[in-house]
């Protein structure tokens, strides 16, 4: 009964999370950690992993939602849950554009969004952020990071990214 409980709350999370009303999400995704533990949630849920880091996100807690999208890479990608690493990969993307890193931003989405894996949610959550930086950015410096997008492999970018973001990816 608890356990239920615990996946009520975290789709509680997630639906929270679509209506933007981030605070609220914020707690449902604290319930429902506090009654699955964070080891079972990894078990249990494939894309929802990253739900708390899009929570942060929208709260505009940068340091949290980097703190949580990191988790979701490196429980995702021991776990061979590619969905959740791709949705972790373009919470990053949003994170970086939030902060700065437009070009690495692209090139992060296009990865992504370009993966057989990834999920619709993902690609819908992802589409405005792409439409702004392709929009927004020169069109030599769009090529440039699609091309460098579309030229690496996932594992090598979830290095590369856990290593960028430290410390805050350290658990």
């Amino acid at each position: 009964m608890e356990m239920t409980r615990g996946h009520i709350l975290w789709r509680l999370g997630r639906l929270a999370n679509t209506l933007a009303q981030y605070r609220e999400a914020k707690a449902y995704f604290a319930d429902a950690l506090a009654i699955l533990g964070q080891a079972r949630m990894h078990n249990h849920f494939n894309l929802e992993l990253a739900g708390p880091g899009w929570t942060a996100l929208g709260l505009e807690a940068y340091a949290e939602a980097g703190q949580h999208f990191c988790r979701t890479l490196r429980a995702s990608t021991t776990g061979g849950q590619m969905p959740a690493t791709l949705d972790a990969l373009a919470g990053l993307a949003h994170l970086l554009a939030k902060t700065g890193g437009a070009e690495r931003a692209l090139a992060l989405l296009t990865l992504a969004l370009h993966h057989p894996a990834c999920a619709q949610e993902t690609k819908d959550t992802a589409a405005p952020l792409l439409a702004e930086l392709t929009a927004t950015l020169s069109s030599e410096v769009v090529a440039a990071a699609q091309a460098s997008g579309k030229g690496k492999r996932i594992e090598e970018v979830v290095e590369e990214m856990l290593g960028q973001m430290e410390p805050g990816c350290v658990e």
